[in-house]
């Protein structure tokens, strides 16, 4: 038997053959065992330990696997996130850590482990004929990031080693967004169909499909519209759930065509409630068929595709790019960020212009003559 000083821990072997560490979680204050085959692998375990709690960690356990706390820790976050959010990180953690990382012990992950998982996912796989999109791989990483924060606050990671990992970086693209003509020609293809309303005020509010799809009779109030909630689909269950954010939950004044086109489409809704065979009546503005809340998929198969290939747009332009066509078209027609920011629900206005300024006309231009400006008068002075 070898002993070590008093309060840090001891080693003893056992009848088995194999060597024992014993050792006092400083952040529990339980006692811990740790096994190991021999006695220099037993020292080296100690001295890992007495580093990991002169750090201030806690000593975890030596045989978890990735695996293991990933299935722990997905069920204690799910009170404290969104279900669409849960859903995400379930998928994520199902289809792309567990699978890759899983089996590696936790206190053992290392970042090569995880630079390596983000390049077999950008490369095409065994159930997928191209690599991931560099924003998958980035919300994969965000996923595993958030576990091992966890992980190392709770001390079953000796640090989190994502934090020194960077996924693939995205590639800057400005948002995809229609021209007048363009936004004139996809009017012109919904104008008469159902769902003619919901086009025009996705090009002139920029609300979200799900946005549009929540919206009740009652978040109308004149010529005001209230967002407040918004319509997702989680495992093919339809889920009415509160935006992400306070400024998401906005008061948005109606532009006077978009006001019209509701005040026509409430007097089409109430004859077709008056032929249906059955309505379910929620007080959508934009339900399906028996009034009940449309699902997304449906939308966009039986509404969206014909439409936006009778307007003539391209094949991979997306309803999506509807909030950017108003974001664009509105900042460059000389709204100020700040008001886009509101309409469109951003957390700020540095974000809005993170991702709009190409859309913001002259304003080198602006600055250049400013400058010129102040070069002048300093160099009269």
């Amino acid at each position: 038997m070898t002993r070590r000083k008093r309060g840090e821990g001891s080693i003893t072997k056992r009848p088995d053959g194999r060597y024992e560490v014993r050792v006092i979680d400083p952040l529990t204050g339980k006692r811990r065992s740790i096994f190991a085959r021999s006695e220099r692998q037993a020292i080296d375990e100690l001295k890992q330990v007495q580093r990991e709690i002169e750090e201030g960690l806690g000593v975890g356990s030596r045989t978890q696997t990735v695996e293991q706390y990933l299935r722990t820790w997905l069920p204690a976050i799910r009170p404290t996130v969104r279900e669409s959010t849960y859903a995400r990180y379930e998928s994520d953690v199902e289809r792309h850590l567990i699978p890759n990382i899983g089996r590696i012990r936790l206190r053992s992950l290392r970042p090569a482990n995880l630079r390596k998982l983000y390049a077999e996912l950008a490369e095409p796989g065994k159930n997928r004929k191209r690599g991931l999109a560099p924003s998958t791989i980035g919300h994969v990483h965000r996923v595993i990031h958030a576990a091992l924060e966890q992980a190392a606050a709770d001390g079953d990671a000796p640090r989190n080693v994502a934090r020194l990992v960077r996924p693939p970086r995205k590639a800057d693209q400005e948002p995809g967004a229609l021209t007048h003509e363009q936004v004139r020609d996809l009017l012109g293809a919904s104008k008469g169909q159902r769902l003619a309303a919901l086009y025009v005020l996705a090009v002139s509010i920029g609300a979200r499909l799900g946005e549009l799809l929540a919206l009740k009779w009652a978040d109308l109030d004149g010529d005001h519209l209230f967002i407040r909630r918004n319509l997702v689909q989680v495992k093919g269950e339809l889920i009415v759930q509160e935006p992400k954010t306070k400024r998401s939950r906005r008061r948005l004044r109606l532009p006077a065509r978009a006001a019209q086109a509701l005040h026509e489409h409430r007097l089409r809704q109430k004859e077709e409630q008056l032929k249906a065979a059955m309505w379910d009546d929620h007080d959508l503005i934009f339900p399906n068929e028996v009034g009940r809340p449309m699902n997304p998929s449906n939308f966009n198969r039986r509404s969206w595709l014909p439409i936006r290939e009778r307007a003539g747009l391209p094949a991979d332009f997306t309803f999506h790019g509807l909030r950017h066509t108003c974001a664009s078209l509105a900042l460059a027609a000389g709204v100020p960020v700040t008001d886009v920011s509101v309409m469109l629900g951003h957390r700020n206005a540095a974000i809005t212009m993170s991702i709009y300024a190409h859309a913001i006309p002259d304003s080198g231009d602006k600055a250049a003559v400013t400058m010129d400006a102040i070069l002048a008068r300093s160099v009269s002075a």
